[in-house]
């Protein structure tokens, strides 16, 4: 069915190129020609839809990202966990999205859409979802337990429905280059931009959602290079559309901005599905051989377009922008270069031989003065839009910082959010005054993200406490009684000035996997986020111990004889230790391996005695902590993070509210003339 698919797709293309060259005629086949392509992809699909639903664990790609115990809703979701899957589902939508572009488009329009049909399709054929096993395993390997989310089973549709709406204006670019027809672009090209944009920020909204849900860590955004790849584009679409909303348009940019925007969408899939990142990124696929055909897929079209734009680049005539066009351009390419950068660099760095990320300080020095001029241009727009003075937004920026800045005493952190105020404040007005203009609630709804992001980094307080069962303790102006394990989680009470509520996080293991899943109590200006870091077993009070040395502890002598030297080696130390009681002696020889993701201890049992010996810690003058402990009588111990976080919850709000306006625009474009900027 996908060579079927493939198949079709040339048919079409070849006949949607002779159309363009004079032959009328083919305009009938080739538009058959690319609904059986439709037909073979949704078929494709379907039949991979039926494998996963009826367990058919002979088929590598079932195998490997399924099991009997999937619900139902994670059982679909599996259809696009992995690389086979997800590139299909990107076929599928784009497929069924050309079905809606083939009632309005030309010929040479759908010829390069169809291009870009062509080249998913392609990758299927390496990427095989089919592939069969020569032994058919009796279960599958399950689904991610992090994947194991609602949030994260809309997630990749969403973003690759920002993917596919991308392509269109990259499509529709080469076809007006080629046809001379380069007025009448933007008009056609805006609505599909908008939906492009619109999908993937609403999919990177929803995957930074289901980070702080669900990963446990607090926070919503890494700047994970997987991240930064939906990022990037996302910012380059931000500003075509920019671009686009100036009339008659800025032709040369838009034009670059449009076909280069989809070209960063296919070169980002290569970094991140070439296993080029595996090393540096949580989410990055491993390599399983599409990186060369991504590559010369990205080479190609990129060579083809260069040809295409070269040649008409003289001939390109549209206006002098505005200046709030112009710089607010340059704002979002500046910060899509840098965030670009930052994400290329552990390659440059592994091919020098020292690989290394950059840390999220560099991304977050890097753009907030970018982030600072973008507010203060959102408030300048209705300002300037009704031709008014910069005094009175100047006026408010002042007004609403100086208390800020005298409450707080960090001058640039209230200088961002008196700027995100007043954008608010400005944008809110004149989506009243205009009666509901769309383009006034998007940009009231990024400052309110803004507002959430900066108030949430700065004035957000975490405290960490271990409980026992039953035991109390006080975090971030709350009682906390922790009560112990139940079905429903880890049950505990909590009292604080809002007034009382229950907890149930969770921690549990599940296919080798540490899986952590927060407890968040939502409020509309602060979120109490409650993360189980470990539950662990209390080992006692730990024996300091130089080489040589002895202690006694509940009757028996603890000797530590020295390292054992032959398991020293990767980030593993172990110890020589003597345990003499009870008329016996035994040698044990307890390990601590410290990794990357963190420490991992290896305990010696002693069974003749009922102890165990944990090494816990080895500091640099050769001294070691050792816990001796009885394993079977050790109460276990909970270790919480909890966290008080200012307005997180104004993330979601504005891209709520960003959302509804980009949509209140889609379904307005008709009533919008080209001189309008939003």
């Amino acid at each position: 069915m996908v060579l079927s698919a493939l198949l079709s797709s040339v048919i079409a293309g070849i006949g949607w190129g002779l159309a363009f060259w004079g032959r009328r005629q083919t305009k009938h086949l080739c538009r058959w020609a690319y609904r059986s392509h439709v037909v073979f992809m949704s078929l494709a699909a379907l039949r991979l839809l039926l494998l996963i639903i009826n367990h058919r664990f002979e088929y590598a790609y079932v195998s490997s990202h399924t099991s009997t115990s999937l619900s139902p809703l994670y059982l679909v979701s599996s259809f696009w966990a992995g690389h086979e899957g997800s590139f299909l589902l990107w076929g599928l939508i784009g497929a069924w999205i050309g079905l809606v572009l083939l009632r309005v488009a030309r010929p040479l329009e759908l010829f390069f859409y169809n291009l870009t049909q062509l080249g998913l399709t392609s990758l299927l054929l390496i990427s095989n979802p089919f592939a069969l096993l020569e032994i058919m395993p009796t279960e599958g390997l399950g689904l991610n337990p992090l994947l194991q989310d609602p949030w994260m089973a809309i997630h990749p549709p969403v973003i690759f429905l920002g993917y596919v709406g991308l392509a269109i204006p990259f499509a529709l670019s080469l076809a007006a280059l080629l046809e001379r027809k380069e007025s009448e672009w933007a008009q056609r090209t805006l609505p599909w931009s908008l939906f492009g944009w619109l999908c993937l920020g609403s999919g990177i909204i929803i995957g930074a959602l289901w980070a702080y849900e669900v990963q446990g860590w607090g926070g919503y955004w890494s700047w994970d290079p997987v991240e930064n790849a939906a990022l990037i584009p996302w910012l380059m679409a931000t500003a075509l559309l920019h671009g686009q909303l100036q009339a008659p348009g800025i032709l040369k940019t838009n034009f670059v901005l449009a076909i280069s925007t989809y070209l960063i969408i296919l070169l980002a899939t290569f970094v991140t599905r070439s296993g080029l990142f595996a090393d540096f990124s949580v989410h990055s696929f491993a390599d399983l051989g599409l990186g060369g055909l991504l590559l010369t897929m990205v080479a190609l079209l990129g060579v083809l377009a260069s040809i295409i734009l070269g040649s008409r680049w003289k001939g390109l005539r549209g206006q002098r922008a505005s200046f709030l066009s112009v710089a607010t351009i340059a704002v979002l390419l500046c910060a899509a270069f840098i965030v670009g950068a930052g994400t290329v660099t552990p390659l440059i760095t592994a091919k020098l031989g020292r690989p290394a990320s950059l840390e999220a300080s560099f991304y977050n020095k890097g753009t907030f003065p970018l982030a600072l001029v973008a507010g203060l241009l959102m408030a300048l727009f209705p300002w300037i839009e009704r031709k008014q003075s910069f005094i009175i937004p100047g006026i408010f920026v002042l007004a609403g910082t100086i208390p800020i800045a005298v409450l707080t005493r960090q001058p640039l952190q209230s200088l961002f959010t008196g700027v995100f105020l007043v954008s608010l404040l400005t944008n809110a007005i004149a989506w009243v005054a205009s009666r509901w203009r769309s383009g006034y609630l998007i940009h009231g709804g990024i400052a309110i993200i803004f507002l959430g992001i900066i108030v949430s980094a700065n004035f957000t307080t975490t405290e960490r406490l271990a409980l026992r069962p039953g035991e109390s303790g006080e975090v971030v102006g709350h009682q906390i009684r922790y009560l112990g394990e139940t079905p429903t989680g880890l049950e505990m009470d909590l009292t604080g000035q809002g007034g009382s509520f229950k907890a149930f996080p969770k921690i549990y293991s599940q296919d080798g996997e540490v899986v952590r899943k927060p407890h968040i109590d939502r409020g509309l200006f602060n979120d109490i986020y409650i993360s189980p870091l470990a539950l662990q077993q209390d080992w006692g009070p730990g024996l300091r111990l130089g080489k040589g040395e002895t202690v006694v502890q509940d009757g028996y002598e603890v000797t530590f004889l020295g390292f054992d030297l032959m398991g020293h080696q990767g980030g593993r130390v172990g110890t020589q230790v003597t345990i003499s009681g009870a008329g016996a002696e035994h040698q044990v020889v307890p390990t601590l391996t410290i990794k990357p993701s963190g420490r991992e201890q290896e305990i010696a049992y002693i069974s003749d005695l009922g102890l165990a010996v944990a090494l816990d810690e080895v500091d640099a003058g050769g001294e070691v902590v050792l816990r001796l402990f009885q394993p079977d009588a050790a109460p276990q111990v909970l270790i919480l993070e909890v966290s008080q976080r200012p307005l997180i919850s104004f993330l979601w709000l504005g891209a709520l509210l960003a959302i509804v306006g980009s949509i209140m625009t889609l379904l307005q474009r008709k009533g919008y003339s080209q001189g309008q900027e939003h």
